[in-house]
């Protein structure tokens, strides 16, 4: 789907190896306090409700390629009013021209190598090129500092908080980084 050297993007498919290789990623506690949150148990079935692909979905769910194995989970939406719990309308009418971009590397031996932010600069590219969004967001929470120091070197910038998705209890920082113009 998109490359760059030794990186690649590949759309997930509703196969037996892919939903397990999310089941193995989902189920390694380092991987979850970080993805979903850490209570979210995860077992076969509702790996393929989440991540298999949908037809009247416009989540594009990708798997990252270094090298020749998946290492880790990359998606993209378009921006929409229900694709985060903003706190304003005004937060959502500064990000509805964008897409929402979320990522993990599951493979833990992987972090801190740069993969993540390689592959958050090839969608950037994809949707420069092939979208009209002007801008991307990202909605680390709040109580994940490594995520917030990540989607900054990546030249993201906060611009509130919100609802965070998957744990109602906490918060997240929303924050965009224009592509366009």
């Amino acid at each position: 789907m998109i490359s760059r050297g030794d990186m690649a993007l590949r759309q997930v498919q509703n196969t037996e190896r892919d939903m397990k290789l999310l089941l193995k990623w989902l189920s390694d506690p380092r991987v979850l306090r970080w993805a979903y949150g850490e209570d979210a148990p995860w077992d076969i079935e509702k790996i393929s409700e989440h991540f298999s692909p949908k037809a009247s979905d416009s989540t594009a769910r990708c798997f990252i390629v270094h090298g020749t194995a998946e290492i880790g989970y990359i998606q993209y939406f378009p921006v929409e009013e229900d694709s985060y719990k903003y706190t304003s309308r005004e937060m959502f009418e500064a990000a509805k021209k964008g897409y929402g971009i979320d990522i993990f590397i599951g493979e833990v031996e992987l972090w801190d190598k740069g993969i993540g932010g390689r592959a958050v600069a090839l969608i950037e590219e994809y949707l420069r090129g092939n979208t009209s969004a002007e801008l991307i967001c990202a909605d680390p929470a709040t109580d994940n500092p490594r995520a917030q120091r990540f989607w900054r070197k990546a030249g993201f910038t906060p611009i509130g908080l919100i609802e965070n998705y998957d744990d109602p209890a906490k918060q997240s920082t929303f924050m965009i980084k224009q592509i366009s113009g």
